[in-house]
């Protein structure tokens, strides 16, 4: 298995929980790869699940959840001491017959087929998308009532907020083709503002001040690890962004006009942290993991760190200092950690049953990027998936 099947193979497990065993991949007249992956929750699991729900569940009403209300400018907000134990971004639980997005005092059951792997948090509720016939998924918004508003045409998903969010971005299929486009639509509306033109069914990253980053060639038979494009709406066709040896994976926060990009192979990758000049990637910082895994590059909200997740650390993009997490585990790579301001980071751990028998543990922490200190948030975690704020 190649670096881009592994990453493919993972992304796709990441979205098993929700996604039905006939859906279609983008573009595909036929399945050609298993989505199911058994959720195996243990009775702690259910416990801390019930016990959750109902604490959280007393803040709404009879009539369904609290209104989510319009968010703020900084949705990470101020860094430093924290008010709650429980995450600051919204996290969904997954149960044995449904699931359910909770963020602070709101409870919002998932409809069915709704996920929130691309959720951010949007006026009125999250960023979402369903899939719940085959061949038939779309991008919108999960609404604080529990129910799913359509934004955008049929045939998109991986949508992606504006850095101001009012827009949203997202891939458009061509079904039964290995093609697509990037199409931006106004969230408030779904009214179509700009797309890019037909090509190879691309796969999009997230939006800053340059513009929609997306790669495409993951799709194609056999798969590639893709070519990197930006593309300011209503500004021509996308530009490519030439970054040799890159290994398929990058992180594009919104705020920060820098991202990371990992370039290498599997087993030997390094993170590159840079910005665009002129269409053109200047590195500021390159840092060589000693995984022997695919790496998941991760960057602050600020763009001032970046985690090495595979071996437990934050690396600071000035200097390449770095701080060791104080965890038991080694981090879960996949879904990548979640920042919730520039000094405090959620990430999963996980631990191997002995002999590989029976159910590893998988717990959650809050660390601190520039101490390493960690403070366990959730005690059994196998059911929790993140999402950004």
């Amino acid at each position: 298995m190649n670096d881009t099947e592994t990453r493919l193979r993972d992304y796709l497990n990441a979205k098993a929980g929700t996604v039905p065993e006939s859906a279609h991949g983008p573009g595909l007249a036929e399945p050609t790869r298993s989505r199911h992956l058994p959720v195996l929750l243990s009775a702690a699991a259910v416990v801390l699940v019930v016990g959750l729900a109902a604490t959280l569940l007393n803040h709404v009403g009879s009539g369904g959840a609290e209104p989510a209300g319009k968010p703020p400018v900084n949705p990470y907000g101020p860094p430093g001491a924290l008010t709650s134990d429980l995450p600051r971004v919204p996290y969904k639980v997954i149960n044995k017959n449904s699931s359910t997005l909770l963020d602070g005092a709101q409870a919002v059951r998932l409809p069915a087929g709704v996920d929130t792997v691309f959720s951010r948090r949007v006026e009125g509720g999250w960023l979402a998308d369903q899939s719940d016939e085959p061949g038939d998924y779309k991008s919108g918004v999960l609404l604080a009532n529990g129910t799913f508003r359509q934004v955008g045409p049929e045939l998109t998903d991986m949508p992606v907020l504006s850095p101001d969010r009012t827009q949203v971005a997202m891939a458009r299929y061509v079904k039964g083709a290995n093609q697509g486009q990037i199409l931006v639509v106004d969230l408030a509306t779904g009214r179509e503002i700009a797309h890019t033109p037909l090509g190879s069914a691309p796969l999009v990253r997230g939006w800053n001040k340059d513009g929609v980053w997306f790669t495409s060639g993951e799709h194609d038979s056999p798969p590639t690890v893709g070519s990197i494009h930006v593309w300011q709406p209503g500004d021509g066709k996308p530009k490519t962004v030439d970054v040799p040896g890159y290994s398929g994976t990058l992180d594009v926060p919104t705020e920060p006009g820098n991202v990371v990009i990992t370039t290498g192979t599997m087993g030997h990758e390094c993170m590159l942290a840079g910005s665009l000049d002129d269409g053109k990637f200047v590195q500021q910082r390159k840092f060589c993991s000693t995984s022997k895994g695919a790496v998941y590059p991760v960057l602050a909200p600020d763009g001032k760190t970046m985690l090495d997740t595979a071996a437990n650390q934050a690396v600071n993009v000035s200097t390449g200092k770095t701080v060791q997490f104080q965890l038991p585990d080694p981090i879960q790579t996949w879904p990548e950690p979640v920042f919730e301001d520039s000094a405090n980071v959620l990430v999963k751990t996980e631990r191997q049953p002995k002999n590989n028998r029976g159910n590893g543990i998988e717990q959650l922490f809050r660390c601190d990027v520039t101490s390493g200190a960690c403070k366990l948030v959730m005690k059994e975690a196998s059911n929790v998936r993140l999402s950004m704020p």
